[in-house]
């Protein structure tokens, strides 16, 4: 079986895209930390990553998570917080300075056959086109398409 939410944040003020990747981990950090009371973790898991089940969901089992655009971000960066073993991530990448960093794959708690990436060919902020795109792609997830825009 499993258990499925929906994660509800504050995204009315964007004062931490200011603060780039340290904005975003922070943002994961909150909703997804175990430890801390009221996070999405605790809620469901109650204290299953210290070994006791909680009292939705079994997190022992491993969590998925599932992002489009801001979302996204945070999802990919909840594998550094919690014990997600996989993401399935929607409009992100890895554009410019702003979160270059923390969406590369190497920098999440995922190795990349735990990371799926769907984003349009011509994303206008994620690539522009399809070379841009590609390239974007291959640093969030780690796998080389070469120019191709479906590959497993």
């Amino acid at each position: 079986g499993f258990v499925s939410c929906v994660v509800l944040y504050d995204d009315s003020t964007w004062g931490y895209l200011s603060q780039g990747c340290s904005g975003f981990r922070t943002k994961a950090r909150d909703i997804f930390l175990p430890s801390r009371t009221g996070s999405v973790v605790q809620q469901l898991c109650g204290d299953a990553p210290t070994g006791a089940a909680g009292p939705w969901a079994d997190c022992r089992q491993g969590l998925a998570t599932h992002g489009w655009s801001q979302g996204a971000h945070i999802a990919a960066l909840a594998s550094n917080y919690a014990p997600v073993t996989a993401a399935l991530l929607y409009g992100v990448g890895t554009q410019g300075g702003l979160f270059s960093s923390c969406t590369e794959v190497e920098n999440l708690g995922l190795s990349k056959d735990q990371v799926r990436s769907v984003v349009g060919e011509f994303d206008d902020f994620y690539g522009r086109n399809k070379a841009g795109v590609l390239a974007q792609q291959k640093a969030t997830t780690g796998h080389d398409c070469g120019n191709d825009m479906e590959c497993l």
